[in-house]
């Protein structure tokens, strides 16, 4: 998706929407706590696709909107200037980068 043109993200992301991908993959990269290195590398791996699926996705944000509580979703939309991945979060805080550490 990254390397890909628009059309092709788009329609990932409605495929990501219609399939239930994102989310499932929300709540593997937002739940996962483990020390296995194999659900670690999967989380990260779910972190990344919430990331790309949600990005310039109007519908994507609308059903954040829908499953998420409120501040945490003004937390995360409201601002896009650059954080550390390791600082928690704030109202400063971009999205998605700093939630899901990407």
């Amino acid at each position: 998706m990254q390397e890909g043109d628009q059309e092709t993200a788009t329609r990932m992301q409605e495929l990501a929407l219609a399939e239930g991908a994102l989310p499932r993959h929300l709540h593997t990269a937002l739940f996962t706590s483990s020390m296995d290195n194999r659900l670690l590398t999967h989380r990260q791996l779910s972190r990344h696709l919430v990331s790309l699926w949600v990005t310039g996705n109007p519908t994507a944000a609308a059903l954040l909107h829908r499953v998420l509580v409120r501040e945490c979703v003004c937390v995360c939309v409201c601002t896009r200037s650059k954080v550390q991945p390791s600082l928690p979060l704030s109202p400063t805080a971009s999205w998605p980068d700093t939630v899901f550490g990407v």
